[in-house]
């Protein structure tokens, strides 16, 4: 059986959220779904990169203990991660539980360029590194 870490996993997210993104909804769900998606992804690296630097982390979707138990690590998580934390821990309960629609359109699209920049540079740095490493 095959092995994937986080920052595999956060990528499949980060499809996830634009093919629903791209795809043409009729129905204003699909940014909740997408959000939902966008906030996996960006645990996940948050995840990685805490494992990356051997910090074992808590089963918890709270990105306000996550991004803190980085900075205690020191590592430096974006700062826009701890500005939209309270958004972002919505989208990992409230999204899949509530009745009413969480996300907006606008926001969603937002957090969801945020989380691929950081994919991005988080998989630069592992790059760089390996590159290092020879």
């Amino acid at each position: 059986m095959r092995k994937f870490n986080l920052l595999q996993r956060a990528y499949m997210d980060i499809q996830a959220a634009e093919a629903i993104r791209d795809y043409n909804f009729t129905d204003e769900l699909q940014y909740d779904v997408l959000s939902y998606h966008v906030q996996q992804a960006i645990e996940k690296i948050m995840k990685f990169e805490l494992e990356s630097v051997g910090v074992e982390f808590p089963f918890d979707h709270r990105m306000n203990i996550i991004y803190e138990l980085m900075k205690d690590s020191g590592l430096s998580p974006p700062e826009w991660i701890w500005e939209n934390r309270f958004i972002l821990n919505s989208y990992a309960t409230e999204t899949r539980y509530s009745e009413d629609l969480v996300a907006t359109k606008r926001e969603s699209l937002e957090i969801l360029d945020s989380a691929k920049d950081y994919y991005n540079d988080i998989v630069r740095q592992q790059e760089a590194q390996q590159y290092k490493n020879g």
